[in-house]
């Protein structure tokens, strides 16, 4: 199988920056759900062993799994490991396989600006709203803010991918389709 595309110049150095945030990413993802993780493990025995629970590991636990799950999404985006189905693809004529390789990237865009907005009207409502979970801080900064956050970062990537699909010839998307379908394994472009 073939591996990812890196396209040449300016693009190239943007498509390596974007990377390795989007590495990055991953590690405070990856941290955030072991701690969430280890949260409930803990909860659940501090709970049912020992009768006493860690009243504020609820909201910790509730925190860390949307900013997972915000941080995630914009990882999955990124490095295709979304679903995504091409099967009906191989029955589509070049100019229509063009479209619908291109045209999902700009409805992420649209959606992830429209997060963006979401998020700061929500933030403004949940910030004045006093903690009540245990943590030191209101719910804005992991219902909203997330939100906001993943926005951003899916409109950046979505915007690229829209300048990286115009720039490039689209006999690298079609050729490295065909070579996919052709092995028999799963395309996650």
């Amino acid at each position: 199988m073939e591996g990812q595309y890196i396209p040449e110049g300016a693009l190239g150095k943007v498509w390596r920056v974007l990377d390795r945030c989007i590495m990055f990413t991953t590690v405070v993802g990856s941290l955030a759900s072991v701690m969430f993780i280890g949260a409930m493990f803990l909860n659940v025995i501090m709970r049912y062993v020992f009768s006493s629970p860690i009243w504020w590991f609820d909201e910790m636990i509730i925190a860390l799994l949307v900013w997972y799950s915000a941080l995630g999404t914009v990882v999955c985006y990124w490095t295709n490991e979304h679903a995504v189905i091409h099967f009906f693809l191989k029955f589509i004529n070049r100019t229509g396989k063009l479209f619908f390789m291109f045209i999902p990237h700009v409805v992420v865009a649209i959606t992830s600006l429209v997060f963006v907005s979401g998020g700061i009207t929500l933030f403004g409502l949940q910030v004045t709203k006093l903690p009540q979970g245990g943590l030191p801080f209101t719910k804005a900064y992991y219902y909203a803010l997330p939100m906001i956050v993943m926005g951003a970062m899916m409109t950046i990537c979505a915007v690229y991918r829209i300048v990286e699909y115009i720039l490039t010839p689209k006999h690298v998307f079609l050729d490295r389709f065909q070579k996919l379908q052709d092995e028999g394994v799963m395309i996650v472009e």
